[in-house]
């Protein structure tokens, strides 16, 4: 009989079990991060397993840059929002002390 392939939640298990040391080497605020990584990873693991690539652990990491995205641009276009308020508010200082 031939050998059954692991599911990517079982492979992604193994991935966060062989983590362990590493995180475990690491400052108690880096350990976090990497959980929080690995939480990031652990969102997407049915967009890994529907994509039927070879390495999952490869796409583990691309759902992480994915989240890591998301947060950037959601930052970008906060500060974009902060720079028209702030033109905003020197429009009218400048309307005010004409």
């Amino acid at each position: 009989m031939g050998r059954t392939v692991p599911s990517v939640t079982q492979v992604y298990l193994h991935e966060e079990a062989a983590l362990q040391k590493f995180k475990y080497a690491l400052r108690r605020q880096e350990q976090s991060i990497v959980d929080d990584l690995l939480i990031l990873a652990r969102k997407h693991l049915s967009a890994v397993s529907y994509s039927g690539y070879a390495l999952p652990a490869f796409m583990f990491l691309f759902s992480i840059l994915v989240e890591q995205q998301k947060v950037l641009q959601k930052l970008q276009s906060d500060i974009e929002s902060l720079k028209a308020q702030q033109n905003e508010q020197r429009d009218v200082s400048k309307r005010m002390d004409s």
